[in-house]
């Protein structure tokens, strides 16, 4: 892994300007900072994207007049749980995961600027002002020396980005006004923990999947961050981030069952991966072991029915397992001695657990993202590369190889 550093040191109240994703993926392929590439906007654009910014402050300003309002009214709030609209799986977690008390929390779907303006009682000048201090941020990215192409990408994003910042601005100063001591949950609502950031509330950022690189110009200053294994603690000390960083505890499995967990990606595409899918289950099915199957939480996910179409699996040992469980829960109940899945989270859930994980997917396919920090394809078992190591393991009796193939994952 290279631990990369960022070239470009840009201040944390003003990283907000910088919110984009082909901007994070610049700044991760620059090695030096004699980048040089120029970009000059000329007056004439910068007119133009301030008052489209401005029209669009102005248009959300009268949308929320009309909007019902549901202000918060509750005498103690503890937690602020911004997700990032991927489905509720996100705030379920963070409720269970953290042990939070509804009763003193809210939840919020951080994409959608209408679920923060019908908690704010808004006037005009307080809009006015926002505005303004979100325009001297953004000129003021627009004179550093960033790179040219990213001074592109933040003029055409710039009306967007403004009007939006703008009035979270204003929802993260009426919480530190009202609940200066609460603590906001970033579940992936990067652009909201910007904003929360700059009034000094207490922001942790909840991963609920395994990280990517990063590069802290374009990074927010959590107070804590939540990860899933020591090499992605690691990374982010390496490259410089601050905060505190805790790996999630998981209760090794015990005893097990022959059976095995199967976590699908929201959908598959071509052929082979759906035969590849099915030669595996069949090896297993074949050992009599038990199949479950768990959908992808995310609300675009193929159904189990239409995964039994797609694979042409009508057995009645295909097990579906509750979508309101998450992958750890799922693995502590059935206690398994495989999961498998593709580049799922599980994996790395499963190796912590004491499980052996199996990857569907070969390394340098098209699964491998070259931004992926925790290597999946070091940690578990590859199919069907690794299919006759499966098959000693399943067939030989006793736990010593099972146990000496799982020392060897985890020592990788």
């Amino acid at each position: 892994m290279n631990y990369k550093k960022s070239i470009y040191i840009v201040d944390p109240s003003l990283r907000w300007v910088l919110t984009s994703k082909s901007i994070d993926e610049i700044f991760l392929k620059i090695n030096t900072d004699k980048y040089t590439e120029k970009y000059k906007a000329n007056k004439y654009s910068l007119s133009l994207i301030f008052i489209k910014s401005f029209m669009r402050v102005l248009y959300y300003y009268i949308v929320q007049i009309f909007l019902s309002k549901e202000y918060m009214h509750k005498s103690k709030t503890s937690s602020i749980i911004v997700t990032s609209g991927r489905g509720g799986y996100e705030a379920r977690n963070v409720y269970k995961k953290f042990q939070l008390d509804d009763s003193n929390s809210y939840a919020i779907n951080g994409v959608n600027l209408f679920e923060y303006l019908k908690f704010c009682k808004i006037s005009i000048g307080r809009v006015f002002s926002s505005f303004f201090n979100s325009i001297s941020d953004f000129i003021y990215i627009l004179d550093s020396n960033i790179p040219g192409n990213v001074k592109s990408i933040v003029l055409q994003n710039g009306p967007e980005n403004i009007s939006v910042y703008t009035y979270l601005k204003i929802f993260f100063e009426d919480v530190y006004k009202k609940y200066p001591d609460s603590v906001i949950y970033s579940c992936g609502a990067t652009f909201s923990s910007y904003a929360a950031t700059s009034f000094g509330l207490k922001t942790i950022n909840i991963y609920h999947g395994l990280i990517e690189q990063i590069d802290l110009s374009t990074y927010p200053p959590y107070d804590e961050i939540y990860v899933y294994s020591e090499y992605e603690k690691r990374y982010l000390e390496k490259v410089g981030v601050k905060s505190d960083i805790y790996v999630y505890p998981f209760e090794k499995i015990e005893h097990y069952t022959d059976s095995i967990i199967i976590f699908p990606p929201t959908t598959i595409q071509g052929g082979v991966e759906s035969k590849s899918l099915r030669d595996i289950i069949s090896l297993f099915e074949s050992n009599k072991y038990k199949v479950f199957i768990k959908k992808h939480p995310l609300n675009i996910s193929w159904s189990i029915d239409t995964w039994r179409k797609k694979l042409s699996i009508n057995n009645d040992n295909i097990h579906e397992v509750s979508n309101e469980l998450d992958g750890s829960d799922v693995i502590k109940d059935i206690s398994p001695k495989f999961v498998i899945g593709w580049t799922s989270t599980s994996l790395c859930e499963a190796l912590n657990m004491g499980v052996i994980p199996i990857t569907m997917s070969n390394y340098n396919k098209e699964y491998n993202d070259q931004t992926d920090v925790y290597p999946i394809y070091r940690k578990s078992l590859l199919w069907p590369s690794n299919c006759s190591v499966i098959n000693k393991i399943i067939c030989k009796s006793g736990q010593g190889l099972y146990d000496n193939v799982l020392s060897g994952l985890v020592s990788k």
